[in-house]
């Protein structure tokens, strides 16, 4: 289990999202069983959002800066089947996690978020979560599938993002991927998350998604 930030606020939003795939009967691969809870999605804001605020009602703590890195590769134009039988690209899906990600954070909390294929782009500096939220929409919706797969150049965006914000309390990137890398490498990448103790966690997408690589990336950043 590389759910074991437990001791953070992140960690604790993390393995809700874990959890609740796991209530609902999904198979153990919790990557391959995401698409096929259409509703997951909106208890993501909701369960976020009840985590951030018992964390407040606690005490006081620095603000959280989240990279977001979404696959914007060809794959991710592959549509998946969800239940009731609607099928849905997996960047559809995607970019819907992101949203409510970012809606279960506190206003004052930082995001920034960068898309990758062959080559990779920072689509949303560095920014508030108050802000982030109101230009998200207009974001997303020039996002669309092409190319190949190159993560290592998508985390590269994130960490740049990370280590050049300063004062902030926790940082750590969350990869919204399907897996399949076919361009590039992205170890050299991961170790600098490493050294620097980003965590970088993984969600994937589709029944065929490279489990083994996401979680790799996962387990070599402490997420």
């Amino acid at each position: 289990n590389y759910w074991s930030k437990k001791d953070s606020i992140s960690g604790q939003i993390k393995k809700k999202w874990v959890m609740d795939i796991e209530l609902k009967g999904a198979p153990e691969n919790y990557h391959s069983a995401y698409h096929e809870f259409p509703t997951f999605r909106d208890q993501i804001a909701e369960e976020s959002a009840t985590v951030l605020k018992g964390a407040r009602e606690d005490g006081p703590r620095g603000i959280l800066f989240v990279s977001l890195v979404m696959d914007a590769s060809g794959s991710m134009g592959e549509s998946v089947r969800q239940q009731g039988g609607t099928a849905t690209q997996k960047i559809s899906i995607a970019k819907e996690a992101s949203k409510a990600y970012i809606a279960g954070m506190s206003d004052a909390d930082c995001v920034s978020l960068s898309t990758f294929s062959t080559t990779a782009a920072t689509e949303l500096r560095a920014t508030k979560v108050v802000v982030a939220k109101r230009r998200l929409d207009d974001v997303l919706k020039n996002i669309q599938p092409r190319d190949a797969t190159n993560i290592g150049a998508g985390l590269g965006e994130a960490y740049r993002e990370l280590d050049a914000v300063k004062g902030v309390r926790e940082r750590m990137a969350v990869l919204l991927s399907d897996g399949r890398n076919n361009r590039g490498n992205w170890e050299a990448i991961v170790d600098k998350f490493s050294e620097a103790q980003f965590p970088v966690c993984t969600v994937g997408f589709g029944q065929n998604a490279d489990e083994i690589t996401l979680r790799e990336i996962a387990r070599r950043t402490g997420c």
